[in-house]
C-alpha cells in the first residue's frame, strides 16, 4: 500500500474535516500524520502530535514548532528513493508544502483549500499564508475545495488550468437520523480514488 503524509495545522479533536481526511487516507494509504492536539495522545512512529495545551493557536512559537517538525519529517521521507505523497491540509500548512516541493523533487502534493481566503481580505501575516497557498496550487497534483462555487472562483481567481475537485463539508449530516450513511461512506472512499494518485 502506498504511503501518504498528512500535514495539518488543525487541532484533531475539534476539526471534523481533518478527521474525514484521516479516515479517507487510511482507507487508501498507509498514513503518517503531523497535526495539533489538545489531548495527551501518545506519539507513535506514524503520528507526531504537537501539543497546544495553553499556548495560543496562532502564536509564532507554536507555528515554528509545527513548521520545523513538519520539514524534519518530510526530510526523512524525502531522502528515500521511492516517491511520496504529502497531503497539505489548510492554508497554515501551505508554507510547509511549498518548501517541501522546492527541497524534495520526489514529493507529490495534494492540497485542501478548505478556507479559501483571499490576500486582499487578510491582515499582514494572513497575506503571507495566502501567497504560499496560491503558489502551492500550481505545484499540486490534486487540489480540493469545499464546494462547486469555490471551485469555480478558484479557477478564475488564480488562473488555474483545472477546476479544483469538490469534497463537500457534509460531516454534520452524520448526526441526523435520516442521513444516508452509505452515501457518506462512498464520499470518503472516493476522496482519493478519482485521479488514481
Amino acid at each position: 500500500m502506498k504511503e501518504m503524509i498528512l500535514i495539518s495545522y488543525g487541532i484533531k479533536e475539534f476539526d471534523g474535516r481533518l478527521n474525514e481526511i484521516i479516515k479517507s487516507i487510511e482507507k487508501n494509504y498507509t498514513l503518517k500524520m503531523i497535526c495539533l492536539t489538545n489531548s495527551n495522545v501518545a506519539q507513535s512512529d506514524n503520528h507526531e502530535y504537537i501539543y497546544v495545551n495553553k499556548r495560543k493557536y496562532l502564536s509564532m512559537k507554536l507555528y515554528l514548532e509545527f513548521f520545523i517538525k513538519s520539514i524534519i519529517n518530510i526530510y526523512k521521507i524525502g531522502n528515500k528513493k521511492k516517491e511520496r505523497l504529502i497531503f497539505i491540509d489548510n492554508f497554515y500548512a501551505a508554507p510547509v508544502g511549498f518548501v517541501a516541493k522546492i527541497l524534495f523533487r520526489r514529493v507529490k502534493i495534494v492540497q485542501d483549500c478548505r478556507e479559501l481566503y483571499f490576500s486582499e481580505d487578510m491582515p499582514k501575516l494572513g497575506k503571507v499564508f495566502c501567497l504560499f497557498e496560491k503558489m502551492l496550487l500550481k505545484k499540486s497534483v490534486l487540489v480540493f475545495c469545499a464546494n462547486k462555487y469555490r471551485s469555480q472562483i478558484m479557477k478564475e481567481k488564480f488562473q488555474l488550468d483545472f477546476f479544483p475537485e469538490v469534497y463537500d463539508n457534509i460531516r454534520l449530516l452524520e448526526y441526523h437520523p435520516e442521513t444516508d450513511m452509505d452515501f457518506l461512506e462512498k464520499n470518503i472512499n472516493l476522496f482519493f480514488n478519482m485521479n488514481g494518485i
